[in-house]
């Protein structure tokens, strides 16, 4: 497995990855730079090849390196834009301005090639129930390899156990360029890339409503109780969603089976399809570690007492799994989390489960 954490800060509290350099107060753009060790610098250079006649140059591609260590983060084509570290920062100047957040994590993950800055925003806290508070936080990513648009995330952390939530927010988004996937804006590193940074950063509103849907929606899931079986139900309906069609085929071939006007052979053989799913389906869907572990969590893991067996237990329980626990290093849950990966579409695919159950 690959370090995927290169360098970066955090305000007071180590964060859940339990990496970077610790900070007392919330840095300025200048100091939170230095501090994430990101004042580096890319650029994007011309690519050769070498042939049996000479040295040519590559149509269409270009490299892009780190100068301060020229090692080659990504090959792009010739239409790619980077967005440096110091205009990543720079774009939460108006929100520091304002008084409206303060920045509270950044660093450099695969060597450099992704880049994450963290804000927190400060009228972005409430509770879901007394005790059980979820912060909002902006949350802005690049990619100098070229593999990953820029993106901008409105993104909600229950506190008492620092999980990531998935609800979406809602962003106004009026130029038709700007993409949207849930909560989250992605920016195509394109020469119209700074000006929809721009529009984006003039759309965003960071104050307490933006995160009145989350609330809202996490005490529909926390009034929504479940037992063991539904429990059970939910978790494989997150982590091994065809087993569903499986039992859907299964009554369909039982059916079959039973029908006296189907041939004895025809039956013989949906007998024999019968007894092959009813095994699959018997089977665990994940490991007896694993499964064990999903439920202590819901029974006693941090803020269980606070949600409850409940779907807001649920969902908390599989995004502590796969953020804290899941097997692998804090670098690599960190990454799958923030830049698409099986952590972010696993919790993504827990709160979907549970709004269906609702």
């Amino acid at each position: 497995m690959s370090h995927e954490f290169e360098t970066g800060m955090v305000v007071r509290d180590q964060a859940w990855h339990g990496l970077a350099t610790v900070l007392q107060d919330s840095p300025t753009v200048k100091e939170g730079i230095k501090a994430a060790e990101l004042e580096w610098e890319v650029a994007c250079c011309p690519m050769t090849a070498v042939i049996d006649t000479g040295i040519v140059t590559v149509d269409g591609f270009k490299a892009v390196i780190r100068k301060s260590d020229n090692s080659i983060l990504g090959v792009v084509s010739d239409k790619y834009v980077p967005l440096q570290n110091e205009e990543a920062f720079g774009w939460f100047q108006p929100f520091l301005d304002k008084g409206l957040c303060d920045l509270e994590s950044a660093g450099s993950l695969k060597k450099g090639k992704h880049v994450w800055v963290l804000a927190k925003i400060r009228e972005g806290e409430m509770d879901v129930s007394p005790g059980d508070s979820v912060t909002g936080y902006l949350l802005l990513s690049t990619a100098h390899d070229g593999s990953r648009a820029v993106t901008v995330a409105l993104t909600p952390i229950r506190v008492v156990c620092w999980n990531t939530l998935s609800f979406a927010f809602s962003l106004s988004d009026k130029d038709e360029q700007l993409t949207r996937r849930g909560r989250s804006v992605r920016i195509v590193h394109s020469k119209q890339m700074k000006s929809q940074l721009k529009a984006v950063q003039e759309q965003i509103d960071l104050t307490k409503k933006q995160m009145e849907g989350v609330i809202s929606g996490a005490q529909i899931l926390r009034k929504r109780q479940i037992g063991a079986t539904e429990y059970y139900k939910f978790l494989e309906s997150v982590y091994a969603p065809e087993r569903e069609a499986m039992r859907e085929e299964l009554d369909k071939v039982r059916a079959f089976y039973k029908s006296k006007k189907n041939s004895k052979p025809a039956r013989e053989e949906a007998f024999a399809q019968m007894q092959l799913l009813e095994e699959k389906i018997a089977k665990p869907f994940k490991k007896d570690s694993a499964l064990s572990i999903l439920v202590s969590l819901l029974e006693s893991g941090p803020g269980a007492e606070m949600a409850g067996k409940t779907l807001w237990g649920a969902v908390s329980a599989v995004t502590h799994f796969e953020e804290h626990i899941k097997p692998g290093s804090n670098e690599v849950r960190l990454h799958s989390s923030w830049f698409g990966g099986t952590v972010g579409q696993n919790r993504e695919k827990a709160y979907a489960v549970a709004a269906a159950m609702v």
